[in-house]
């Protein structure tokens, strides 16, 4: 009897703590992310908070290093702001366009394009 019951404690013991872990891992959302693009010196950084995006360049023989906001339309820290956020609010996904991302707000449902480029007067955040 005495080992049916510690075997059963074990077990619920092992039980509690596998899910306590597999809750952890789940909840935890970054604040940025790093996506790639077609261009092998260029990468997007978005902040999942605020939905605010960046065009990071990194050096490479006499490729410059640089990280660069995209601006939006509506102001320049971000598509929401850092009170209104949650960490993960935001996600991109890359289209065939390879200056193109689809910015998704996947609290609100709203999607933005997000065109990132080498000219200044090409990158730009809209909502669609």
């Amino acid at each position: 009897m005495k080992k049916i019951i510690v075997l059963l404690t074990m077990l619920m013991v092992s039980i509690v703590c596998f899910g306590q872990e597999n809750q952890q891992t789940d909840s935890y959302r970054p604040k940025f992310k790093m996506y790639q693009t077609e261009n092998i010196y260029i990468l997007l950084k978005l902040d999942t908070r605020t939905g605010q995006v960046w065009q990071v360049q990194y050096k490479m023989r006499d490729v410059v290093a640089c990280t660069v906001q995209i601006y939006n339309d509506y102001n320049y820290s971000g598509i929401i702001r850092e009170d209104d956020g949650f960490d993960g609010r935001f996600e991109l996904y890359p289209t065939k366009n390879v200056y193109t991302f689809i910015l998704l707000d996947t609290y609100s449902g709203e999607t933005y394009q997000v065109q990132w480029n080498i000219d200044p007067e090409k990158r730009f955040i809209s909502k669609l």
